[in-house]
């Protein structure tokens, strides 16, 4: 991110500790020093942020942590010296004498708390130095919540003295560790902490029982939480006992141990020998009764690992074990995001950056490069369980963090399979390795599977979730996935599946509630976190199903329409992500993948395709073939790794002639032209002789659609060859046959006529404007009816634009918008896209409306994007910022608030050669002013970009 954004971030941070400062006035003088340094540390932050304004952001960072760091020293030398200012009045006034002080003060010192404050405000010290050059504002936002759960108050110096309180005899017990999963660094998660004290905490008078259940993923930390939480509570109840809920006997039996300590005389011979579900039962209902007895209404309960609903195998209904009166305190921790329990329910996430730090730096691993713990940190993603048992794979093996690095990213099966015998974990953490704690899940969901059929709710989920292991576990989306349907051999499974959002949703909830799953802030889309997704990858989808892989093929490679590509680029990068994911498997097995052959389809498969592809189902037909394949082969080569595509693609080949046993295979002649429309870039002369080929072949084939792209490509590389005029001349031998094959609004006929008339803006206006007019009253005249007609009506006002005949650009843009506001509505994303066309139009053609069409567009694309960083929305705000330069009155601020938040999009879009281009233009803006530089950038081509220039 640029050093804007992080100001803003940084601002945030500062206004947090002011508050701080704010509620800290009224502090006994004692420690008033400390608050002192809060302040100074108040300042340091904005000076961070000023620095962070005037200079390159990541030398800022690095140049101030000095000053972080002798605010920290600072802060530790008033802490220490108010502890011994403590310590000097307790030597001398004695117990009493602290207590009347303790008394006056309002609170208890608490040493712990401190000295760990400072370790903490130490590791995030470190931890800005090690993420210096990566920052960005999710990075910052969690270390202003850590910082602020921390709470840097009076209350982070003490805790309040609670009333006296008498427990009624007979009931007080303490917590026992006995059989409870501990750990000799718990970090503290202060924000979870906080949200279980809110809860579960007792009230005075006790008068109602309060229900938690603490949800997530395996390995997440929540029985860690749990058990820190009673460990440090522990004197606020009169009780606390921990239920192993991981089965019903092991249930029985915890009720079976907390009889043992509460039975007044001790165990009958009977119940002492209960070993029966019966006895056992027996023993329970007494606990229970126990815990509603008259003035027994303080106690802790925590049910650990309840991942089992009452339906399920193993299952049962855990509330039938809650004590029946309306008091006391019950956490409760599972896997299950939907357990049937009435109760406040809290997500446990993962830990932050610093939190990660400190859990794996308590295992002394010893000097790291900062490179290698972000890496580290990076790849395993705050999962604690995953940092606990690296920790303990480095230092059992006597490894540096890079040595392991090199051995996960090389080995990744071979050292999660290791894990559970180098790692004698279980008795830390009760689940064993990240290689047992999901087994564990996935052995649930099959068992839930049992009575159901091949397309039941659960086997769909089982299937579904072997499928993400060839995809990018980041982007899981509805909508790119659904494309698997096209093909001739969908499995049933995946038909039922996605035969409607309902069932796609209904499946995914299956996952959700086992926490194998997260939801994103994108409508449809899901995540899977990094570290179970590596144990997928490489354990439980270690060999590669050339049905899986057909699906993910198809998903992703019928995601990017084969004529134009309506995707932005960031989608496309998306895109890219999931064919790396898939690239290992299809180099093992990528060259057998069956083809599509769209005449063998049934009339319903045929019309779900052509919703799918949004093509009419006679054009797909038309198409006749498709080989998905060359989709990722493009992909790759878009992302610079062309050697790779050609490889697969060579290897397909081969393969299909040796099946096929011809050299014209038809498939094989496809990926032939994949691969030459690629290498044109090259290889001129030897692309321009196979294309020519591939037209006969084609042509002798009756392969129509085929025959037209090959003869599209051949009129690029003429073009290429700067033989213009010949290009110019295929391409309009071209479009009468597409228009006759396939329709004025066809994506062939598009895609034919805008390369076409790239050519002729280059030669000259008049013949493209001649192009324009010719179509323009067909084009008019199906606009109300056909969306493909008002987009390409607005793609010739954009032409009209280009030609400089603004008028007519005009005209023919405000109709369209006109149209859109008619048939989708003013907010439609189709109407923001008509604005936009008029905002283009503003910065060479101004009317009194330019700017408002500039805010619709702006306004529309975050109405309907939300947050999502968006290229569109890039967009708008840079075209606004453009039109808000060219206001007779107004100053700087605005146009360089727009053109800020453009380029910050860009950055989170990874687009810095467009993040350079702006910071240039605001630099520029603020030395010289707005009006300097509309002047400098005078008229500018706008069309197909909206940086303009």
């Amino acid at each position: 991110m640029d050093a804007a954004g992080l100001s803003r971030a940084i601002l945030g941070l500062t206004a947090e500790i002011t508050a701080a400062v704010d509620r800290a006035q009224s502090a006994p003088k004692e420690i008033r020093g400390v608050y002192d340094r809060l302040k100074t540390l108040q300042g340091c932050l904005a000076q961070f942020e000023t620095l962070l304004r005037s200079s390159d952001a990541s030398s800022a960072i690095k140049a101030h942590l000095q000053r972080w760091d002798e605010v920290v020293k600072g802060l530790s030398r008033d802490v220490n010296e108010l502890l011994g200012t403590i310590q000097e009045l307790h030597d001398k006034l004695g117990g009493k004498g602290l207590k009347k002080l303790q008394a006056k003060m309002g609170f208890v010192v608490d040493r712990d708390k401190i000295r760990r404050l400072e370790s903490q405000l130490s590791t995030h010290i470190e931890t800005l130095e090690l993420l210096s050059g990566t920052l960005n504002v999710e990075q910052i936002a969690a270390l202003q919540r850590d910082l602020t759960s921390m709470n840097l108050s009076l209350v982070g110096i003490g805790v309040q003295v609670p009333g006296e309180t008498k427990w009624k005899q007979g009931f007080c017990f303490s917590f026992h560790l006995a059989n409870v999963p501990i750990i000799n660094e718990f970090i503290d998660r202060a924000e979870d902490m906080e949200a279980l004290e809110r809860v579960l905490l007792p009230r005075a008078p006790p008068n109602r029982r309060q229900i938690l259940i603490l949800h997530g993923m395996g390995g997440i930390g929540k029985t860690q939480l749990a058990v820190e939480f009673a460990r440090k509570h522990q004197a606020s109840y009169s009780s606390v006992f921990f239920i192993d809920a991981d089965s019903k006997d092991s249930l029985l039996r915890s009720f079976l141990a907390i009889y043992r300590r509460i039975a007044a005389g001790g165990l009958s011979k009977e119940e002492e020998s209960a070993n029966s579900l019966t006895q056992l039962e027996d023993v329970a209902k007494k606990v229970l009764n126990w815990f509603d007895s008259e003035g027994n209404g303080r106690w802790l309960l925590i049910f650990d690992n309840v991942d089992r609903a009452p339906g399920d195998i193993g299952g049962f209904d855990i509330q039938a074990y809650f004590p029946p009166g309306d008091l006391g305190s019950v956490l409760v921790t599972t896997r299950l995001a939907t357990l049937p329990i009435s109760g406040h329910r809290r997500a446990l996430s993962p830990m932050s950056v610093a939190q990660s730090l400190m859990l794996l730096r308590s295992y002394q691993l010893g000097t790291a490069s900062m490179e290698a713990e972000r890496n580290l940190l990076e790849s395993l993603a705050g999962l604690p369980l995953a940092l606990s048992q690296a920790g303990r794979f480095i230092s059992s093996l006597k490894l540096d963090v890079e040595d392991y690095l090199d051995l996960y990213n090389s080995s990744k099966a071979e050292v999660i399979s290791q894990l559970p015998r180098l790692i004698h974990h279980e008795q830390a953490h009760g689940k064993g390795s990240v290689a047992t704690t999901w087994l564990t899940s996935i052995n649930l969901l099959k068992d839930r599977m049992t009575p159901e059929d091949d397309c039941g709710e659960h086997h769909r989920a089982y299937h579904l979730l072997r499928l993400f292991a060839y995809f990018d576990p980041t982007n899981l989306d509805f909508e790119i996935l659904r494309r698997g349907l096209i093909g001739n051999n969908v499995p049933g499974w995946f038909r039922a599946t996605f035969q409607s959002r309902i069932a796609f949703y209904s499946t995914v909830g299956v996952l959700l509630d086992l926490s194998l799953l997260d939801r994103t802030e994108t409508k449809g889309s899901y995540a899977m976190h990094r570290v179970m997704y590596e144990w997928l990858v490489h354990i439980l989808v270690r060999e590669t199903d050339i049905d899986l892989l057909s699906l993910a093929v198809a998903a992703v490679g019928f995601s990017i329409p084969d004529v134009v590509t309506p995707r932005t680029p960031d989608e496309v990068a998306k895109l890219i992500l999931h064919a790396n994911a898939m690239l290992p498997r299809l180099v093992q097995k990528g060259y057998a993948l069956p083809h599509v052959d769209f005449h063998l389809l049934s009339s319903e498969d045929l019309s779900t395709m052509s919703t799918l592809l949004d093509a009419e189902p006679q054009h797909l037909l038309m198409r006749r073939i498709e080989y998905p394949l060359r989709f990722p082969c493009n992909l790759f080569w878009m992302d610079g790794r062309q050697t790779v595509a050609l490889d697969l693609l060579n290897k397909s080949m081969r393969y299909l002639r040796e099946q096929s046993g011809f050299e014209d295979d038809p498939l094989s002649l496809v990926l032939m032209y994949t691969k030459y429309s690629k290498m044109m870039v090259t290889n001129l002369e030897e692309a321009d002789n196979v294309l020519r080929n591939l037209l006969e072949r084609f042509d002798s084939l009756n392969l129509p659609y085929w025959k037209v792209k090959t003869g599209n490509m051949l009129a690029l590389l003429m073009k290429r060859q700067l033989k213009i005029n010949e290009a110019v001349s295929y391409w309009q031998q071209l479009l009468p046959e597409c228009r006759n094959l396939y329709g004025p609004f066809h994506e062939l006929t598009s895609m034919v006529f805008h390369n076409m008339m790239g050519c002729l803006v280059i030669t000259g206006v008049s013949k493209a404007k001649q192009h324009v007019e010719a179509i323009r009253e067909d084009t008019e005249a199906m606009a109300p009816t056909q969306p493909k007609a008002r987009e390409l009506l607005r793609q010739l006002g954009l032409l009209y634009l280009e030609c400089g005949d603004f008028k007519e650009a005009d005209q023919v843009l405000r109709k369209v918008l006109s149209l859109e506001i008619e048939l989708n509505g003013q907010d439609s994303i189709e109407a923001g896209h008509s604005h936009g066309g008029l905002a283009y139009l503003g910065l060479q053609y101004p009317q009194e409306d330019s700017l408002f069409h500039g805010q619709e567009w702006r306004r529309i694309q975050e109405h309907v994007y939300g947050s999502t960083a968006n290229r569109g929305t890039a967009d708008s705000y840079i075209v606004l910022a453009e039109l808000l330069c060219m206001k007779i009155f107004g100053g700087e601020a605005e146009p360089l608030s727009c053109f800020m938040r453009g380029s910050e999009i860009y950055g989170q879009l990874k687009d810095f050669g467009r993040v350079e281009k702006i910071r240039a233009r605001m630099e520029y803006i603020q030395q010289r002013g707005r009006m300097e530089y509309v002047k400098r950038r005078g008229r500018v081509r706008t069309f197909g970009s909206a940086i303009l220039g």
